[in-house]
């Protein structure tokens, strides 16, 4: 489940990906100034369930 995660560094929307995941770890503010656009239905969805996974599973590891 951590090898998505490692592929969201290759695409040109990196800054706004790791502005998503700052927010969903430690609550860090998500914007970005302009001219990058905020991230929007199945992409956002999928980063969200991406950086998700490997919260969950890092911390599964975390007690085995």
């Amino acid at each position: 489940m951590l090898t998505p995660s490692f592929h969201l560094d290759t695409h040109v929307k990196l800054v706004q990906y790791i502005k998503l995941a700052e927010n969903l770890v430690y609550g860090a503010p998500e914007w970005t100034r302009s001219p990058r656009l905020p991230l929007i239905d199945e992409e956002r969805a999928f980063v969200i369930d991406t950086v998700r996974g490997a919260i969950d599973q890092l911390a599964d590891s975390a007690w085995a």
